[in-house]
């Protein structure tokens, strides 16, 4: 009877401790990261993070396949099968950023940390297949269904940036995007490292021959004032200002 009694305490117990709060989660302990951005048609709007616990942390915003905070635990041959990928890709080794500039695509950021070192890196196009393909296994482990436990619920978002900013328009003015004009010594990729955390991430180009630039944001991490109120004062932009809806005038 005792043993039996044990047993099921013990089964209990494990079952207990494999509950995780993943909101506790330090974000020095991410590993592996994906960012997909918005672009002008329905893309996926989504971020994964993959821990050193072997949790899966996504979050799906617009167009997604789920949409809100969800996590799992992959199995240790996943984890281990994804890091040795990941180290003969030699991910340390490549360029920053890739064709960021390019309109109509999403901005794709991933990030990789090895313990000793952290890279991040942004593109859009004329990315190596290597950083592709290591894209594409992350995103088949975001898309993959089974086995999801939902931690916060969003409300569902399928639209594309056309659609979406016009739900956000008060008084002419866009909240969930903003023009940027860096300074002319301002590394555009290195800047939108500094903004990760509100997943910050660049729409297009507002013309060919002017230095402005239409970015959008999360608005469930930052309300658009204090975005607005930290970019003003940030050393590496000459001018900030939220978007605004351009009416054409009759005659």
């Amino acid at each position: 009877m005792n043993k039996v009694i044990f047993f099921l305490i013990t089964i209990l117990f494990l079952g207990c401790s494999g509950t995780k709060n993943i909101f506790k989660f330090k974000k020095d302990d991410i590993v592996f990261s994906l960012k997909k951005g918005a672009c002008n048609n329905r893309c996926s709007v989504y971020n994964v993070d993959i821990y050193k616990n072997r949790y899966v942390v996504y979050e799906g915003l617009v167009n997604a396949e789920r949409y809100g905070i969800f996590s799992k635990q992959l199995s240790q041959d996943e984890y281990n099968s994804l890091k040795t990928d990941y180290e003969k890709s030699r991910f340390m080794t490549f360029a920053d950023s890739y064709s960021i500039d390019v309109e109509d695509y999403p901005l794709i950021t991933m990030a990789y940390s090895n313990g000793k070192k952290n890279k991040i890196i942004q593109g859009k196009m004329n990315r190596p297949d290597t950083l592709v393909m290591l894209q594409r296994k992350l995103e088949k482990i975001a898309n993959n269904p089974e086995g999801w436990k939902l931690e916060k619920e969003y409300e569902k978002q399928i639209t594309n940036i056309a659609t979406e900013t016009k739900k956000t328009i008060i008084n002419n003015i866009i909240d969930s995007e903003l023009i940027i004009e860096p300074n002319s010594n301002t590394f555009l990729a290195q800047w939108f490292k500094k903004y990760s955390e509100y997943d910050v991430q660049l729409i297009k180009k507002m013309a060919p021959n002017a230095n402005l630039w239409l970015i959008t944001y999360s608005k469930q991490k930052i309300s658009p004032d204090d975005l607005l109120s930290l970019l003003k004062r940030d050393d590496e932009l000459k001018s900030v200002e939220f978007n605004k809806v351009v009416s054409t005038r009759d005659h």
